[in-house]
């Protein structure tokens, strides 16, 4: 029960701050920031979706084996995956087709492994 407190109190007086505000700088995670990893700016060279879920297989010119691997997926030659259940995984696959289709550049970021692979949560893209 304290900390549910102390954290409702931390994400209320990170809000309100205006130093913290104005540099955007609050963060709150589950999870150690370090496990959260992004790739370059990367081109994606091949998509694979389907196979029983709705997923998607993503390659990059960063080339074999990954070059992001946080979680220390085993399957470093499969690029990253999206998750199914994830909240937003079928935006990252709609952001990932366009940006494919439109020779767009991307950055990637992942956290742990789905299908042996670095698991996608997150997806940036640029001209």
């Amino acid at each position: 029960m304290r900390l549910s407190v102390v954290v409702i109190v931390v994400l209320v007086l990170g809000f309100l701050s205006p130093r913290a505000a104005a540099q955007n700088t609050t963060t709150i995670s589950p999870r150690p920031a370090a496990q959260n990893t992004t790739t370059n700016w990367v081109h994606i060279t091949q998509l694979r979706a389907g196979l029983v879920e709705d997923a998607m297989a993503v390659y990059t010119t960063e080339g074999l084996p990954v070059s992001v691997n946080p979680g220390g997926c085993p399957k470093t030659d499969a690029g990253y995956t999206t998750k199914p259940s994830d909240p937003g995984h079928k935006l990252f696959q709609t952001v990932l087709l366009s940006a494919y289709l439109n020779g767009k550049q991307v950055q990637i970021a992942v956290h742990g492994c789905w299908y042996s692979k670095p698991r996608i949560i997150g997806v940036f893209i640029k001209d």
